[in-house]
């Protein structure tokens, strides 16, 4: 185990932190604990946040945010900080998730940094590697976390209209610098034509996109998950008004039911699966031919795939009562990327389509 996280509330952070050190130095407690599982904690990584968005008013009428006393384990004493990394996201004091929206543009902007040294025209990667490059790599950084980080998309503004979030606009640049780079087009061009003629998807649906991806497989979670319980009554209650937990926010804004969801086996028979089908080699030619002869199926079809002369292809034959009705031959291409295996299961897909 590498991150560990331990809760504690209370009416104060005096009481939450005097709680906390009995949490971790009580009998059966946390450090009890990794000793008996001789798990070695490093009391100078601790992280503290004390999670509120109360305002006490301090000295000249300015609101400051209360802090606590801090927590003392032996000789080292851990104090509150404005956010802490867990699970490679920084939880900050207010759930605002203002340091880990800076921390994702700054992922963006290293990436296309190193874009934009990579795609030279001389001797620089092609649009297609840097685009296969930023969607596998930069996205998934920049986008990291982005089920818990990115449920306001839109904020409401006094008209009643909505507008775009601060990081949404701020990822949106940062995808127009990328499409910019793969096009080579001019710094004047529309992003919408930049994203169009890059094959990117426009930032807002890729966000959704990550954050429906998550939904869905929160849903495929089984009982044993510690989550599960929380799904269910996050799916069984309907959205609030105040307090949305990102688990509602997913359930409910993509219109997931985890109940309703179709499971399918990865293995569909199990080892000791016998087919209906009659498998046949025969030792020589003549006895296939007679085989063939004798058989009194309607229809009969002959595939095979080979290599010949550097290439390989397959085909395919259709009998109908003994008689050649029709055929069917495609070359997939030279040797050196192409597979006899390859031309067998291409045969059959001959057969099929003549079927």
């Amino acid at each position: 185990m590498d991150d560990l996280a331990a809760l504690v509330w209370g009416e104060n952070f005096e009481e939450v932190h005097l709680r906390m050190e009995q949490l971790m130095k009580k009998t059966r407690g946390v450090i009890e604990w990794a000793e008996l599982h001789n798990c070695s904690f490093g009391t100078d990584k601790f992280k503290l946040v004390d999670a509120t968005r109360r305002r006490e008013k301090g000295h000249g009428g300015k609101s400051i945010k209360p802090r606590g006393p801090g927590v003392s384990l032996g000789l080292h004493t851990v104090k509150s900080e404005a956010a802490a990394r867990f699970l490679g996201v920084l939880v900050d004091e207010e759930l605002r998730w203002k340091q880990q929206h800076a921390l994702m543009v700054r992922r963006g902007q290293t990436w296309v940094t190193q874009f934009r040294r990579v795609a030279k025209v001389s001797e620089g990667m092609t649009a297609q590697h840097i685009r296969q490059l930023y969607k596998s790599k930069a996205v998934p950084r920049m986008l990291y976390g982005a089920c818990v980080t990115m449920a306001a998309q839109t904020r409401p503004r006094k008209d009643g209209k909505s507008v775009k979030s601060s990081i949404v606009s701020k990822l949106t640049s940062i995808q127009r610098k990328a499409a910019l780079i793969i096009t080579g087009a001019l710094s004047t061009t529309a992003t919408d034509l930049l994203d169009l003629h890059a094959g990117l998807l426009p930032l807002p649906l890729e966000i959704k996109r990550h954050r429906q991806r998550d939904a869905a497989r929160l849903c495929t979670l089984p009982d044993t998950h510690p989550l599960f319980l929380q799904l269910q009554r996050a799916a069984k209650h309907p959205r609030l008004a105040r307090h949305i937990s990102p688990l509602h926010d997913l359930l409910h804004g993509f219109g997931l039911k985890p109940n309703q969801l179709e499971t399918r086996k990865p293995v569909r028979f199990d080892a000791q699966w016998n087919p209906d089908l009659e498998t046949c080699i025969w030792a020589d030619e003549d006895t296939a031919v007679e085989a063939c002869e004798a058989d009194d199926a309607d229809l009969q079809f002959f595939t095979d795939g080979s290599g010949y002369k550097g290439g390989v292809g397959a085909s395919a034959v259709m009998y109908w009562d003994g008689e050649e009705m029709d055929a069917l031959r495609y070359r997939l291409g030279d040797a050196l990327h192409h597979e006899v295996y390859e031309g067998e299961c291409v045969g059959l897909i001959l057969a099929l389509h003549l079927l």
